[in-house]
């Protein structure tokens, strides 16, 4: 085996390793050499119906949690406005009793 210095002379030598690899592609020829093959497709994925029936509930889940809090909040606002209407708010102003005596006016 070469040591470290020699095989880093060779390497200069040869060139970039883009001009190796054509140089070989030549040498060898096309006909010698396979094509070259693409890599294998994944395998399709495939739904199953289990999937698609938890989908399913957890959309009936999230559309009744919304009705609920619907309907709850339209009772609680029923509920206020009944309990309004059992005392009648006072809109009259204070009556002031009439002073004994005349207000002297000046004049």
């Amino acid at each position: 085996m070469a040591s470290e210095g020699e095989v880093i002379d060779i390497l200069e030598r040869l060139g970039s390793p883009a001009e190796v690899a054509a140089a070989a592609y030549q040498e060898a020829g096309p006909a010698l050499l396979p094509p070259p093959v693409p890599p294998p497709l994944p395998p399709p994925v495939v739904e199953t119906r289990e999937r698609r029936g938890n989908v399913g509930w957890v959309i009936g889940v999230v559309i009744a949690v919304v009705v609920l809090i619907l309907l709850a909040c339209a009772g609680a606002a029923f509920t206020m406005q009944s309990s309004s209407d059992d005392q009648p708010a006072s809109v009259e102003a204070p009556v002031v009793p009439a002073p004994d005596e005349p207000v002297p006016t000046l004049e």
